[in-house]
């Protein structure tokens, strides 16, 4: 049995741009901060809440409160509609990703998943988007941990539950370079997803790295 788990922006779905612009237009109406100079590899744990409570702890001292929180996840996910509804082609999948994932739910030997550092809500908007069917996949994110290790592992520990056996080999594949070295901390194999062609994975020692789902990845 071999575990395969997916991230979401610029992964399965071509939308990094458009999440990072609706993330920081939600921020600024949530907290009046702006932060459209930010570089989301300078953070501790590239999340939605990892960079939510970075900078309110930077700038303010503090954590953000719960409410804060939920008011920031509504300003994202109107932003993300709105866009939607606007440009619907800011929401492609990355070519082939929807029909390499659902092909591979039906694979005797595979069992498959989701961990995003997104916000669950926002990430099932995208998901659908896309054409991407979760049900009954194994999905994490980041209502539920803020660091992208404890994501991966939570959705590792569903997927073990779920299945009752140890995988002889588990695949995380993404596109960021938190990606990559979540992949290391957690000593499992990692495929990358570089939609831009611009090397970063393969310069960070990626060896599997695809432009795409259009050709066969093997495990």
């Amino acid at each position: 049995m071999k575990f395969v788990i997916f991230d979401i922006d610029g992964t399965l779905a071509n939308t990094k741009k458009v999440d990072g612009k609706c993330f920081m237009s939600a921020f600024e109406q949530t907290f009046g901060l702006q932060i459209w100079n930010q570089k989301w590899e300078d953070f501790n744990h590239v999340t939605d809440w990892g960079i939510t409570e970075e900078i309110i702890q930077r700038e303010w001292g503090r954590k953000p409160l719960s409410e804060e929180y939920e008011q920031m996840i509504s300003h994202f996910m109107t932003n993300l509609k709105k866009e939607i509804k606007e440009d619907r082609n800011q929401f492609d999948e990355v070519p082939g990703a929807a029909k390499f994932f659902n092909e591979l739910k039906n694979e005797k030997k595979v069992r498959i998943g989701i961990a995003t550092g997104s916000w669950e809500k926002p990430a099932l908007l995208k998901l659908k988007a896309v054409g991407v069917d979760i049900d009954g996949v194994s999905f994490s994110n980041s209502n539920f941990n803020k660091s992208r290790e404890a994501i991966v592992q939570n959705v590792i520990d569903l997927m073990s539950l779920k299945t009752n056996e140890k995988p002889e080999k588990i695949i995380y594949i993404g596109d960021g370079e938190w990606d990559f070295n979540t992949c290391q901390n957690l000593g499992i194999e990692f495929i990358g997803i570089d939609t831009e062609g611009d090397g970063v994975l393969r310069n960070l020692g990626a060896k599997n790295v695809f432009r795409d789902f259009l050709k066969k990845i093997d495990f």
